[in-house]
């Protein structure tokens, strides 16, 4: 990440090239609040370096195969609660395993659903 027209981007890259990086990011409607996001990389072997450059508060964990995993998962809404804005929540979950996920939510202030066709 870097900011728009930098001429200069630092990157720091992780298995070979093409490897599988999953973004976990939340918005608000209105755009005037965002969760820090949470990245997944793949493998088992994590390296704080690749947490350089990150936003503020960001995070990021190892993943079997570079997507999200309900334990995955239950750590994003840990990270969700810590950085949300107060009252409660509408969370659209897009994925085969949203039911699940779903679940995850219930010990939060948080509601959560998923579009039909995903």
């Amino acid at each position: 990440m870097a900011l728009k027209g930098s001429k200069r981007v630092h990157v720091a890259t992780h298995g070979e090239k093409g490897e599988t990086v999953t973004v976990l990011a939340c918005v608000n409607a209105s755009g005037t609040n965002f969760i820090p996001p949470m990245i997944l990389y793949k493998g088992k072997n994590r390296k704080d370096i690749w947490g350089d450059g990150l936003p503020p508060g960001s995070i990021f964990e190892m993943t079997p195969k570079g997507y999200i995993t309900v334990e995955s998962f239950c750590k994003f809404i840990e990270h969700f609660n810590r950085h949300r804005l107060p009252g409660k929540a509408l969370l659209i979950l897009d994925g085969h395993k949203s039911a699940e996920y779903s679940r995850a939510t219930r010990n939060s202030n948080a509601i959560s659903t998923s579009p039909l066709f995903t």
